[in-house]
């Protein structure tokens, strides 16, 4: 199955060639028109051979991932790795880049820190995330590089050479700013240009906010891949892009924004001890507010938040500090948070099972109980 299989990702599609000023006069059913990173010239692809390569990637995803970790996959794993990762690259198919970065993850989650070292995997990712000129392709990519960092929890100094981590984090704050500046942008045209925006414009700009906090949804996963791994250690790097996360928690900021923000500080107290006191003066006022907030996202992170402090100064011997006070104002938050779910609860019980729009929210409350019984 293997050498047929192979054979079917490496096919070449036909390629022709058109001039910047040239309109293209190809079937759009047979052919797809695109344009290459940094060129303006275009390339018509033909659209069979590309579906025949993207079906034939997606099957080898499927095999890395069940029998990637067998004897009978290994004479095969060599020439698997190195057709990923120039796969990683494959501009005529988004599909097949996304497949590249799955084989890839797959490979160091069957056999760990071996093949990322020798095939510089963390470079080739870099590389990829930099270079993408799809804006959907990025967030998979993404997902796959932080998956792949957390399948490498059991050599976390091994993970990156060089300025690799620093490189990451260029990368994050750039995407972060281009984050904020979209959101800024789409907000002041609703308000200086109210007139002039249709419901297409309203439906493009709700389209593009979801794709931004998608995005950002995989930026958080990142970030908790790396303080997961790193913990501490990387905080000089995470300095770059405070800042960003600064701007996103702030209560005047859609939910979404706010909401990973926290997530990424809840990881901050986890994964780095005593030395995420430097950052209390950003969070931990958002933390304790957010336990009864209208949003249930944010209740749930606030609380989860919590839970983690009440556990992190027990660890880290950080009774004493700034956070004793906080941990003290969120029994108050708290139990108003389970007295609420209690009272949804019951609520909900007496609303009749063909309902859809149930009150009763059991993960966000739960999460509260749980914070609570960590602090007492």
């Amino acid at each position: 199955v293997m050498p047929p299989l192979l054979q079917a990702c490496r096919i070449t599609p036909e390629v022709q060639m058109i001039g910047d000023e040239e309109e293209p006069n190809l079937d759009e059913e047979k052919w797809h028109v695109v344009r290459l990173p940094g060129d303006t010239s275009q390339l018509g692809i033909k659209t069979s051979c590309l579906e025949l390569k993207a079906t034939a990637c997606s099957m080898l995803v499927c095999y890395c991932r069940e029998v990637g970790a067998s004897q009978k996959f290994a004479p095969y794993m060599d020439e698997i790795v190195k057709l990923a990762l120039q796969l990683l690259t494959f501009y005529f198919h988004e599909d097949v880049r996304v497949h590249a970065a799955e084989i890839l993850e797959s490979v160091v989650k069957h056999h760990g820190i071996e093949p990322w070292q020798a095939y510089d995997m963390c470079s080739a990712f870099i590389s990829a995330i930099q270079s993408d000129p799809d804006e959907t392709v990025v967030p998979e990519l993404l997902d796959m590089f932080a998956k792949s960092i957390e399948n490498l929890l059991a050599t976390p100094e091994k993970i990156f050479k060089d300025k690799q981590l620093s490189t990451i984090f260029e990368i994050l704050g750039e995407f972060l700013k281009e984050h904020i500046d979209k959101s800024i942008e789409r907000s002041d045209r609703r308000i200086n240009d109210k007139q002039n925006v249709d419901e297409g414009d309203e439906e493009e700009m709700v389209e593009a906010a979801e794709e931004d906090e998608y995005l950002l949804n995989k930026i958080a996963d990142m970030m908790h891949s790396i303080l997961g791994t790193q913990k501490e250690n990387c905080l000089s790097d995470y300095d770059q892009i405070h800042h960003y996360f600064e701007r996103l928690i702030d209560s005047s900021n859609v939910f979404t924004d706010r909401q990973w923000a926290i997530c990424v500080f809840d990881d901050i107290i986890e994964r780095c001890g005593s030395a995420s006191l430097k950052y209390a003066p950003t969070f931990l006022n958002h933390l304790v507010n957010g336990l009864n907030d209208e949003i249930g996202e944010i209740r749930q992170a606030c609380s989860y938040g919590i839970g983690i402090l009440a556990k992190s100064c027990q660890l880290h011997n950080m009774h004493g500090t700034i956070y004793d006070q906080a941990l003290q104002q969120s029994v108050v938050e708290l139990k108003k948070a389970i007295q609420t779910g209690i009272e949804n609860r019951n609520a909900d019980a007496k609303i009749p099972d063909d309902i859809e729009n149930h009150l009763f929210e059991p993960d966000v409350w739960e999460n509260a109980v749980s914070a609570l019984g960590k602090i007492l």
